[in-house]
């Protein structure tokens, strides 16, 4: 019996981390999708796409990490950096297969805009105080 109470928290964190990935990249989507609708109708620079790209993932980053840690409640720091690398991992694959996206200088940018925001949100996720 206790073997069947440790699997079913297992696979609950699993869920955790699947539900916050999957927000995080729903996130990513949608701001991206803004974004290239506003730069579609406006005469606004298109220099600045990479800008844009990484507060995407900077922000899809930074919530998926929060709602992860903030329902885990514990490890902020290794628990963010993980949904952090995991977000930078599927930005890659995406930005490669929906664009002209190839690993060069301005990709590196990337990294630290997916790992710091997740990791700085998993900190702050821990230490809010519930009623």
């Amino acid at each position: 019996m206790p073997e069947n109470i440790k699997k079913n928290k297992g696979n609950g964190i699993i869920k955790k981390y699947v539900f916050s990935i999957f927000l995080g990249l729903i996130i990513l989507f949608i701001c991206l999708v803004i974004l290239a609708l506003i730069n579609l109708e406006t005469p606004y620079p298109k220099d600045n796409t990479l800008f844009q790209a990484l507060v995407c993932v900077a922000a899809s980053s930074f919530i998926s990490s929060f709602v992860f840690v903030f329902k885990e409640r514990k490890n902020g720091l290794i628990s963010g950096l993980i949904i952090g690398l995991i977000i930078l991992i599927l930005s890659f694959i995406l930005f490669t297969v929906f664009s002209s996206f190839s690993l060069n200088e301005n990709s590196i940018l990337l990294i630290p805009a997916s790992l710091v925001p997740a990791a700085v949100s998993g900190i702050i996720a821990v230490n809010i105080k519930r009623k």
